[in-house]
């Protein structure tokens, strides 16, 4: 919101300060006759602007409404492998027994596509996370 207050804020500025000051020439810019021709600066190309300016910030936050409801999802689910492994690791399991439980086994097809640790290497780190904070 911030960003785009700023942005706006800018496209108000930078117009009323570049017509404040006196050009470096007198003679009038090569382009000017062609801006003018092509209707550049219009009120139409304004709301033309503004508009895609919205249609920015409505697919901006729903990307950043996307992604949190994603980290919380994710969040939720390591919390449960981190519970189904504590709750193994606190019975006296060895480290292969928590592997061979499978504590992630409901997610592991949807969470372990894109990444270059198994499911059993992530256990594994748990198991050693678990024993780590055991022994503090």
């Amino acid at each position: 919101m911030v960003r785009l207050l700023g942005a706006g804020l800018l496209l108000v500025l930078v117009p009323v300060v570049a017509q404040a000051e006196e050009p470096l020439r007198s003679a009038p810019s090569a382009t000017a006759g062609v801006e003018k021709a092509c209707g550049a600066g219009t009120e139409a190309d304004e709301r033309e602007f503004a508009a895609a300016l919205d249609a920015f910030a409505q697919r901006r936050a729903f990307t950043q409404k996307l992604m949190a409801a994603r980290e919380a999802e994710a969040f939720e689910q390591a919390i449960a492998h981190q519970a189904r492994a504590d709750k193994l690791f606190k019975a006296g399991k060895s480290k292969q027994q928590v592997v061979e439980a499978k504590p992630t086994r409901d997610f592991d097809a949807k969470w372990n596509r894109n990444t270059p640790r198994t499911p059993d290497q992530y256990v594994e780190s748990m198991y050693y996370d678990l024993a780590r904070h055991q022994l503090k």
